[in-house]
């Protein structure tokens, strides 16, 4: 019994989302799977500076065993990626069923429940967006499901792989110490702090750019996306693809003073569901903390609610198994009937920010994001109006300042090197990057001005030192200046 309901849900979620296996990349794949395409086998373990260069983000996201696959089977293409995606989600939502039988003895709530959790519009986002990286879903729910099998052993080897896979698998860590017994919650203490002392010895110091900022506002914005995500657990809208800033809204505030009192009243009230209720809010508190660290808030995704969704499904087979079962099968067909038609959404990254634009149609990065793409589908007329719209318009310096390094990537990227050049003047009051002094070098050389690319290139490697992008033009400029 128990094969047979992992396959049939693991085959379901996958049949239900194989059309996905012919998306291109979206938003942040491109920069993921571009940097994983220029790093090593040892470099997954230890990223280096050239890998990390231009894309300082990608330091603090060590994911050795994710990174090691991408590269070991050395294929980078947005099918490749969605596949091993995929089937890591569809394992995922098998193992789930696995969890709820055992909970349940019932393979009716375990089936439905499970797909149920598998067609949740939110969890389009997981399923169908390589950058999840939801390899880390299944091993995390495996080491769940050992420890409450007493197999404590499997249930460390596998939390232990978890969270190589992904820091996300951080989430299970209060519900294996606390439902763990005697020496065994010792060693899922030792072995998350490895887990740490490896991660700071493979990344070092967080760049200072993502160093994290916690203050009242951020506080005030992270209970608000505390009841963002509980409410978009019971009124999914998954593709509002960006948000400006954590929605300060009364209805956010309801659910979070909602969830606050609910969990708090099942969690005293049921013993059996406290080990889920604790999943649910460690993984949402977990992911809220990025809204701090980032320092931005528009980092509220679906993606994260994978392992909190995962526990409220288990909550809703122990609710249900003495109750009436068959509830399950019409929210069953609710869910994947509205999942599957907004599926499209993520056919590609033009349409991703299409949609964006037209629900945001003012936002700076919105536009920057939407123009960048289409500037790169031969739509040179409309992304540069929308680039000089910001340029030129009332927005932050440092957002009209990216606009016009774009800009000036287009100029490049076409061969008008003297326009580029122009424009890079242009830009110098609007503030620096090191991408910025990289292309207004490279422009320079291109009209063969090799002075003021010197001059450029000086200053820039002054700036930004460790981009080695910067140091290998300034070592070949002087090398030709030496000869």
């Amino acid at each position: 019994m128990n094969i047979r309901i992992f396959l049939a849900v693991f085959l379901i979620t996958f049949i239900f989302y194989l059309k996905c296996l012919s998306f291109s990349f979206v938003w942040d794949d491109i920069a993921n799977f571009n940097t994983l395409s220029r790093m090593s086998l040892l470099e997954a373990l230890k990223p280096s500076q050239r890998v990390i260069s231009l894309n300082t983000l990608f330091a603090s996201n060590w994911r050795p065993l994710t990174n090691g696959l991408f590269i070991l089977f050395n294929n980078f293409s947005p099918q490749f990626a969605h596949l091993v995606n995929l089937l890591s989600f569809s394992v995922g939502a098998g193992v789930l069923s696995l969890i709820i039988l055992k909970l349940t003895n019932s393979p009716i709530l375990a089936f439905t429940l499970s797909l149920l959790f598998s067609f949740h519009p939110a969890n389009v986002e997981s399923a169908v967006w390589p950058s999840s990286f939801s390899l880390y879903f299944p091993f995390s729910l495996l080491s769940l499901k050992f420890l409450f099998s007493e197999r404590t052993f499997l249930s460390a080897l596998f939390y232990s792989v978890a969270l190589l896979f992904k820091e996300s698998s951080l989430a299970i860590f209060p519900s294996l110490v606390l439902y763990s017994k005697g020496k065994w919650k010792f060693v899922f203490i030792l072995i998350t702090f490895a887990y740490f002392a490896l991660r700071q010895f493979a990344v070092g110091l967080i760049p200072q750019e993502q160093e994290p900022h916690y203050d009242i506002k951020t506080l005030v914005d992270m209970f608000y996306g505390f009841g963002f995500y509980l409410k978009s657990t019971f009124f999914p809208f998954p593709f509002e693809v960006y948000l400006p800033e954590v929605p300060r809204d009364p209805l956010n505030l309801s659910f979070s003073f909602f969830g606050i009192l609910i969990t708090t009243f099942l969690y005293w009230k049921f013993k059996e569901v406290r080990p889920w209720i604790l999943l649910f809010l460690s993984n949402v508190i977990l992911h809220l903390s990025v809204v701090g660290f980032e320092k931005v808030p528009s980092v509220l995704s679906f993606r994260y609610l994978l392992l909190s969704l995962a526990s409220l499904s288990v909550l809703l087979g122990i609710i249900l198994r003495e109750r009436i079962q068959p509830i399950a099968l019409p929210l069953l067909v609710i869910f994947s009937i509205f999942s599957f038609g907004i599926i499209d959404t993520w056919k590609d990254d033009l349409s991703f920010w299409e949609r964006a634009y037209s629900r945001n149609p003012k936002d700076a990065t919105v536009m920057l994001n939407y123009a960048s793409n289409l500037l790169s589908r031969g739509k040179d007329e409309e992304g540069l109006e929308i680039l000089f719209k910001i340029f030129n318009g009332d927005y932050p310096k440092r957002d009209r300042f990216d606009a016009g390094v774009n800009i000036m990537a287009h100029y490049y990227n076409r061969g008008d090197f003297k326009g580029c050049a122009e424009f890079s003047e242009r830009l110098e009051s609007f503030g620096e990057s090191d991408l910025f002094y990289y292309l207004k070098t490279l422009c320079f050389l291109g009209i063969g001005d090799t002075v003021k690319a010197k001059e450029n290139i000086e200053v820039g490697i002054s700036k930004f030192p460790h981009r080695p992008e910067l140091r290998g033009i300034y070592e070949r400029l002087s090398s030709i200046q030496a000869k």
